[in-house]
């Protein structure tokens, strides 16, 4: 029986350090996940403000009546004197969305400047108060 004792031990030895080698693995793996977990929380909110930083000078223009052979860059450069931004720089104006009977789709202004569409934002309801359009900051 002494001996049999003394192998049961001789084997719980080795498996107690197994088990220590082993927990020592799993908090280094979990350390690692939480580190890679971390990093794709920043690549995910780098990528989501560099999808968002084109769009971040846009501008819609609501309600304004479709006509037959409209140019939306004259009619950007229309509406935006009204706001206090006569001499603003426009990349791009086309209308948006496809087609909805009896609704008008709204136009879709690029501006050069950020600080030009901070100006028009802040203008806008005042400005365009008589008018059956109004304009709002482009969210996506």
């Amino acid at each position: 029986m002494p001996n049999c004792k003394r192998i049961v031990r001789s084997l719980v030895k080795p498996s107690n350090y197994i088990k220590s080698k082993i927990r020592n693995c799993n908090k280094k793996i979990e350390a690692y996940l939480t580190n890679i977990k971390a990093a794709q929380q920043e690549h995910t909110d780098q990528l989501n403000k560099q999808e968002r930083h084109p769009r971040r000078s846009n501008v819609r223009i609501v309600g304004y009546k479709t006509t037959e052979g409209e140019d939306c860059m004259k009619i950007a450069k229309e509406v935006f004197p009204k706001e206090g931004v006569p001499d603003c720089k426009i990349e791009r104006a086309h209308r948006y969305l496809r087609v909805v009977r009896g609704r008008d789709r709204y136009i879709k202004v690029k501006l050069s400047f950020y600080q030009d569409k901070v100006t028009i934002i802040q203008n806008a309801s005042q400005a365009l108060a008589e008018d059956d359009f109004f304009v709002m900051r482009n969210t996506f």
